[in-house]
């Protein structure tokens, strides 16, 4: 039997899903549909072309006022003893706040504008746990009963931040380009517990006892850049286009800590005594420029009705990557959105959009998985014009506040961990899993 295998091994990197959060009100809206169309500060990480032209200052606060994440693995843990099965599963209900953005943009001429964007574009949390006892026997010529306590614990914490500045030029009144370019930093940390106990409970004290104890803790950190180019071209007033090429993120530098540990004892009637006890730490052996997430390309087309009201479609690739153990495969992703001016003051919108698993392979420790996510958004802006003393334009000074919900269904498969309490031979398993995760989002902007 092998223990320390099935435990969360973190000093991998691994890409996932792409797109779990929104980073601006308009995306947040519309399921991030917004590659043709976007020209606020969110331009800056969906398509740095939309600076170009922009003729007001903003500065940008958006976050979830908290996540809410249920991911039942049904049968995770197996255990097979002498005479007897048991199956558990292992199951994480997670609660999270997560702020993911803040972005400033200011003109610096009539056609060009600059901003800045930070962004966290990976938070997840959890925790899930098991317990079981049951009763079996030791098994052999002779077999007396067994009273097993089992149990698994399951921690990670995972987080991904995206910094840099991004510039937009409007070369011609329909057309514009623009570029970001973000330093990246990721971290991991995990932990992982197995532990499983047996003695005879017809015995004071026991003349049979055995436990096994695997226990993975380990930190994974690297820091990384990623550039992306963008365009927008307005063949028409109402009809408008757009093209966004992000390249792979690559690692530049990383560093794992921690410790794995594997104990076993066992004492038995006619047996000699056996212990064994195995230290190891984890290593990051991942050299500089490894592609720890793939290129994507966007294109989107959207068709507008006026001032802050259109609907917009948009396509996006990422092609497949293998390098350094990390393997993913070519995906595609489709986003579909409409926003609405109800009034001056506010907005509606809605959209839907799909954020498959780029990773190929489920993974090989338990809390890994591949899960494609399908969902919806709905939201609302309000703006609220003021002047000031030094302008007594209307809208001088305009204040927006947006509200929205991201609902998602997550579709794939877990990893599943097997303990064979009389083999050897544990061979790999996988669960279909069904998971749903609800995101809030609040956004503050200001324009001036």
């Amino acid at each position: 039997m092998s223990c320390a295998a099935l435990l969360a091994a973190e000093g991998t990197a691994r890409a996932g899903n792409q797109d779990s959060f929104f980073y601006s009100d308009d995306a947040a809206m519309t399921a991030g549909a917004v590659t043709a169309t976007t020209r606020d500060a969110g331009a800056i990480w969906y398509n740095p072309a939309g600076l170009g032209g922009i003729s007001r200052g903003q500065v940008d606060l958006s976050g979830t006022t908290f996540a809410v994440r249920f991911r039942p693995v049904s049968g995770a843990l197996a255990t097979t003893y002498s005479g007897g099965h048991q199956s558990t599963d292992l199951n994480a209900s997670d609660f999270f706040s997560a702020p993911h953005a803040l972005t400033i943009i200011r003109a610096i001429g009539p056609t060009v504008a600059v901003g800045f964007g930070l962004y966290v574009t990976l938070r997840d949390v959890r925790t899930a746990e098991s317990e079981l006892e049951f009763d079996g026997n030791s098994g052999g010529a002779a077999p007396v009963p067994i009273h097993f306590q089992q149990r698994m614990d399951l921690t990670i914490d995972q987080t991904r931040y995206h910094a840099g500045p991004g510039i937009g030029w409007q070369i011609a009144p329909s057309f514009r380009i623009g570029a970001s370019l973000f330093g990246t930093y990721g971290k991991t940390n995990g932990f992982a517990q197995y532990a499983i106990h047996g003695n005879d409970p017809s015995t004071t004290p026991s003349t049979t006892d055995a436990f096994i104890l695997a226990e993975t803790r380990a930190a994974f950190t690297y820091i990384g850049a990623q550039a992306q180019v963008g365009a927008q071209w307005d063949p028409t007033p109402d009809w408008h286009i757009g093209l966004l090429v992000r390249s792979p993120e690559l690692l530049f530098s990383a560093s794992a800590r921690g410790a794995n540990v594997l104990t076993f004892a066992s004492i038995a009637p006619g047996e000699a005594a056996q212990a064994s006890f195995v230290l190891q730490h984890p290593e990051a052996a991942f050299p500089a420029f490894t592609v720890v997430a793939p290129m994507r390309v966007v294109a989107g087309i959207a068709r507008a009705a006026g001032d802050r009201t259109w609907i917009s479609a948009e396509a996006d690739y990422a092609p497949p990557v293998s390098n350094q153990g990390i393997e993913l495969q070519p995906t595609v992703n489709a986003r579909l959105g409409a926003r609405v001016r109800a009034s001056d003051k506010l907005s509606v919108g809605a959209g839907v959009f799909t954020d498959r698993a780029t990773e190929r392979n489920v993974g090989t420790s338990l809390g890994e998985e591949r899960v494609d996510y399908y969902g919806g958004t709905a939201g609302l802006e309000y703006r609220t014009p003021l002047s000031l003393s030094t302008n007594t334009s209307p809208d001088a000074l305009v204040l927006s506040t947006t509200v929205a919900l991201r609902y998602a269904i997550g579709l794939g498969d877990a990893r599943a961990a097997n303990i064979d309490l009389t083999s050897t031979n544990t061979p790999d398993r996988t669960v279909s899993v069904v998971y749903h995760e609800i995101v809030p989002y609040i956004g503050s902007g200001i324009l001036f």
